[in-house]
C-alpha cells in the first residue's frame, strides 16, 4: 500500500522579500510515515524584486515506524536554487521505506512583487466651479485603483462622487484603498466652489429685420463673462427658424456656468408680398343691358381687408357687345389681387310698343319682328383657364382669352411666364432675388439687405 502525504506552499515577496505561504498536509491514518520541516510557516529571503532570485527552506525529513533505511527517491529542488520571477514552481520530496510504503511532501514557490496600487484618473486639484449662490453640481471622472499583484483592491471609505452637489468654498474630496496585502493608496483633491453673481454681457444682437422670406437666418450675439470664459448663448426662435407674417420678438440670452444670465431682443418683421387669390364668376352673355352677378369670393394669408369690389359692379347698364369687368381684393398686408371676367350684351331684335316712334314713324299697334335664338356662349363654361377672360367673337361663334394680369400666356392662359428671366417682367430690386412662381414671381431681399424685395435696404 502506498501512503501520500501532500503539502502546497507559496513564495511571496513583501516589500522587496519573498515569503512561504502556509501548506496544508494530509496523512493516511495507517501511515507509518512522519514527515518533518515540510514548510508551514512563513518565512522571509531577501531577493533582487525586478527579477529571478533564490528561495531556502529547511529540507524536510521522514521517519517510519517500519524496520529498514528509508531512501529519497525524489528531490525536485533545493535551497539556494534559482527560481522564475512571477511563475508558480513546485517542490517535491518523496521516501520509500524497506516496506515500500511512500510519502510525500509538495509545496509551491512563487517569486512574486509585494505590490503597488496604481490611481487611474484622480482629478487634478482644485476642481473649480461657479455658483450664483446656490448649491452646484460639480462633476468629474470617477477616480479608480489596480494592484500589480494578484491582490483584491477595496475601497475604504464612502467619498463624495461625481456629480453630487457642493456649496460655495472649498471642499476636500478623498479616496483611500487598501488591497489583500495591506498596501495602501489614495486620491485627495479639492472642490472649490467661486461665487459669481455678476450677468454675463451680450454683444451684437441683431437689429431689426425686414424681410420677405419666412425663413429667416442671423449671427448670433456674442457673450463675455468675468469668469467664466465661454458663457452659453441661445436665441428663440431660433436662426433658421420659419417665421409667421408680422412681427416676431426674437430673445437672445446668454448664460454663465453660474445661472447668471443677460438677454437682448430685436423685432424680425415678415412682409407678406404674395397678393390674395380672386375668384371670379365666369363669363356672362345677355340680351339684357342690365346684369348682376355673386360677389367673387377671396382668400389669402394674411387675411383680406374689407370685401372684394369689381369695376364696373354689379346690376350696372351695360352697352351691346363685351365689357371686360375686373374685380380686386386687398390682403392685411396691403396686397392687391384682382381676377376678370367679360360680360356680353347680345344685339337682340326688339318688341316695340304702339306709339313709339321707329326712324320717324309712329307705331299704331305692336309689332314684333321674327323670333331670333340666341347662339350658344362660347365662353360659358369659360374656356380659358388661370381665371383669363374670355371675350367672345361678335357673331358669337368664338372667342378670345385675354390672359392680362394673370402671369400666364398663351391661347388659353395655360402657360406660365417666367417674370424672373426677364428684368422686364418683375418689380425686384437689384439686391433681391427674383422667385417664379405659378402665375406670378417673389422679390426677397438678398442677406444684408431689408425690404420688401421691390424696395431692399442695406442692413447697418
Amino acid at each position: 500500500m502506498v501512503i501520500m502525504t501532500n503539502w502546497t506552499s507559496v513564495l511571496f515577496l513583501l516589500l522587496s522579500l519573498y515569503i512561504f505561504e502556509e501548506s496544508s498536509a494530509t496523512l493516511n491514518a495507517d501511515s507509518a510515515f512522519t514527515v518533518s520541516n515540510c514548510p508551514v510557516g512563513v518565512g522571509y529571503i531577501p531577493i533582487d524584486a525586478t527579477g529571478d532570485g533564490t528561495a531556502t527552506w529547511t529540507v524536510p525529513t521522514a521517519t517510519s515506524t517500519n524496520a529498514g533505511d528509508i531512501t529519497l527517491v525524489t528531490e525536485t529542488h533545493q535551497p539556494g536554487d534559482t527560481f522564475t520571477f512571477n511563475q508558480n514552481t513546485q517542490v517535491t520530496y518523496q521516501w520509500q521505506d524497506a516496506a515500500n510504503e511512500f510519502a510525500t511532501c509538495q509545496f509551491t514557490i512563487r517569486l512574486q512583487n509585494a505590490g503597488v496600487i496604481t490611481v487611474n484618473n484622480c482629478p487634478t486639484s482644485p476642481i473649480t466651479a461657479t455658483s450664483n449662490g446656490s448649491p452646484v453640481q460639480v462633476m468629474w471622472t470617477t477616480p479608480t485603483a489596480t494592484s500589480n499583484i494578484m491582490s483584491t483592491v477595496t475601497l475604504q471609505n464612502t467619498p463624495s462622487l461625481s456629480g453630487s452637489m457642493f456649496n460655495v468654498g472649498d471642499t476636500q474630496v478623498a479616496y483611500y484603498w487598501q488591497d489583500t496585502a495591506s498596501n495602501n493608496a489614495n486620491c485627495i483633491f479639492t472642490v472649490r466652489v467661486i461665487l459669481d453673481q455678476l450677468s454675463p454681457s451680450l454683444n451684437n444682437c441683431p437689429s431689426d429685420m425686414f424681410i420677405s422670406s419666412n425663413q429667416v437666418h442671423w449671427t448670433d450675439p456674442t457673450a463675455m463673462d468675468n469668469i467664466d470664459p465661454s458663457p452659453t448663448v441661445s436665441c428663440s426662435p431660433a436662426s433658421g427658424d420659419f417665421f409667421s407674417t408680422g412681427d416676431t420678438t426674437v430673445t437672445c440670452t446668454a448664460t454663465d456656468d453660474a445661472t447668471n444670465t443677460d438677454t437682448c431682443a430685436f423685432t424680425v418683421t415678415l412682409i407678406d408680398v404674395i397678393p390674395p387669390t380672386v375668384n371670379c364668376p365666369a363669363n356672362i352673355m345677355s340680351s339684357e343691358n342690365v346684369v348682376t352677378w355673386v360677389t367673387p369670393t377671396a382668400s389669402d394669408s394674411s387675411g383680406i381687408d374689407g370685401e372684394v369690389s369689381c369695376n364696373p359692379s354689379s346690376g350696372g347698364n351695360f352697352q351691346i357687345g363685351g365689357t371686360t369687368v375686373t374685380c380686386t381684393a386687398t390682403d392685411g398686408a396691403g396686397n392687391t389681387g384682382t381676377c376678370l371676367f367679360t360680360v356680353t350684351i347680345l344685339d337682340m331684335p326688339a318688341t316695340t310698343a304702339a306709339g313709339t316712334t321707329v326712324a320717324g314713324t309712329t307705331l299704331e299697334s305692336f309689332t314684333t319682328d321674327e323670333t331670333t335664338t340666341a347662339p350658344p356662349d362660347p365662353c360659358s363654361p369659360n374656356p380659358c383657364q388661370n381665371n383669363g377672360t374670355c371675350n367672345p367673337d361678335m357673331d358669337g361663334t368664338g372667342y378670345t382669352c385675354d390672359c392680362t394680369g394673370t402671369g400666364y400666356e398663351g391661347d388659353l392662359c395655360a402657360d406660365d411666364i417666367n417674370e424672373c428671366s426677364n428684368s422686364t417682367l418683375n418689380a425686384c430690386n437689384s439686391n433681391a432675388n427674383c422667385t417664379n412662381i405659378d402665375g406670378g414671381y417673389m422679390c426677397m431681399c438678398l442677406d444684408g439687405y431689408m425690404g420688401n424685395g421691390e424696395m431692399c435696404e442695406g442692413i447697418t
